[in-house]
């Protein structure tokens, strides 16, 4: 779910912004409202236009998702600094944290270290030519999975086992059958999540989770029970 979530915003992210001027159709924005029998339509008064505008875009999704929390002179919500960037899922997911020519973008190494591609997957590198976020090989070093599991070199831009062994001799082949590396290409680690699996029986059997908790039978790449 969560990379269904993050390929999502990937998407979005690369869209040009087309919100639709804010405030139609809604009555909390100044639309018309039923008057009171007995009571003239002129007693009521709409709230100023500028603080209806500025609520309306802070509340909406794409504030949330892509930092459009302001309004734009001619209608509609965009990012107007790094701070309405910097809270949207756009940088704390991605790394598009800067605000560049009226959208959040990734620019820099700073904006990767932000997000959880960094933190989680070791993709805190920025690369230019693709205006994305990348492993690197100090930063994969610092991953969990690096210290237990063996995905310590980059294999096109994600960090991964550098060959077999890498996932042979890591802790998590030992103690959850984790032996076997998942892709063996750049090709399948283009689109795939390289790390090491559960890729037999074998692996399985040898390990502590089968000898502890009876998970000796390979499936979807984990140990699981017979």
């Amino acid at each position: 779910m969560k990379s269904l979530l993050v390929a999502a915003l990937a998407v979005s992210l690369g869209c040009q912004n087309s919100s639709s001027p804010v405030g139609q159709g809604s009555a909390s924005h100044g639309s018309a409202t039923a008057t009171p029998a007995g009571s003239s339509a002129a007693a009521w008064t709409p709230p100023p236009a500028g603080s209806d505008a500025r609520a309306a875009c802070a509340h909406s999704d794409s504030c949330i998702l892509r930092g459009d929390c302001s309004p734009k002179a001619g209608g509609g919500c965009a990012p107007a600094s790094d701070s309405d960037c910097k809270p949207s899922k756009g940088c704390t997911m991605l790394g598009a944290c800067t605000l560049v020519a009226g959208q959040c973008k990734i620019t820099s190494d700073a904006d990767c270290a932000q997000s959880k591609r960094c933190v989680e997957r070791g993709k805190c590198g920025f690369d230019p030519a693709k205006h994305t976020c990348i492993a690197t090989e100090a930063s994969c070093k610092t991953q969990e999975a690096c210290t237990q599991g063996g995905n310590c070199s980059v294999l096109a831009g994600q960090c991964a086992p550098a060959n077999a062994d890498a996932c042979r001799k890591s802790t998590w082949c030992a103690t959850k059958g984790l032996c076997t590396p998942a892709c063996g290409s750049a090709a399948d680690a283009a689109t795939n999540d390289c790390h090491c699996q559960a890729g037999s029986n074998a692996d399985c059997a040898r390990a502590d989770i089968c000898k502890k908790d009876g998970r000796c039978t390979a499936a979807l790449g984990q140990c699981q029970p017979r």
